[in-house]
């Protein structure tokens, strides 16, 4: 029996990253793990690696498509340099709750790292024609997606009142960006490449 395989190409999503290693990472895991399980929401850290966002989700007809746009976008990018730390939401768009408590990025030279970020964006888009389009980079990890129990802002809140770790920072000098990869919806994303930048 030939099996058609059409629509597993068509599943085949892809996102690159800066990875977060070390101490940040565990900390990062921490937080996560703290925030699920004293609000009884899903554990982000289950599903993708601590990561910094650099090009969103999308869809490739294969890996090796992937990688070689991964490949040609990590050529845009810079090392990143700056300090993990802090806390900032994203409010969601008309309506009540909801939002992304993440874990801010900050340092003097995020701006030229913005540019290289769209300019990757932009290279990855032309060729995966994704639902997103180019956007201002804002460097983060994310902490929790919040309910309509629990809102973002309110987790940011639980955080600082309850958990000392939550306001320490960590140095970052990040030169390397990985391509996940995610072979269905609901399956956790994996680490499918890396790249060197520099």
């Amino acid at each position: 029996m030939i099996r058609d395989t059409t629509a597993e190409k068509a599943s085949l999503r892809f996102f690159l990253a800066y990875p977060l290693r070390g101490e940040a990472a565990a900390w990062h895991r921490r937080l996560t793990a703290w925030v699920a399980a004293r609000c009884g929401i899903a554990d982000v850290a289950q599903r993708v690696p601590p990561h910094l966002t650099i090009v969103p989700p999308f869809a490739a007809p294969s890996e090796a498509a992937a990688r070689e746009w991964g490949r040609e976008a990590a050529g845009h990018l810079l090392p990143l340099v700056g300090c993990l730390g802090r806390f900032g939401v994203f409010a969601a768009a008309g309506r009540a709750g909801g939002g992304v408590l993440y874990a801010a990025v900050r340092g003097a030279h995020l701006k030229k790292a913005s540019a290289a970020v769209f300019h990757a964006q932009e290279y990855v888009a032309r060729r995966a024609a994704p639902a997103w389009r180019p956007r201002p980079w804002t460097p983060h990890a994310t902490v929790a997606h919040g309910t309509r129990v629990h809102s973002a802002d309110a987790l940011r809140r639980l955080l600082l009142e309850e958990m000392p770790e939550a306001r320490r920072t960590f140095p970052l000098d990040i030169a390397e960006v990985v391509l996940y990869r995610k072979e269905a919806p609901g399956a956790p994303w994996r680490a499918a490449c890396c790249f060197r930048l520099g």
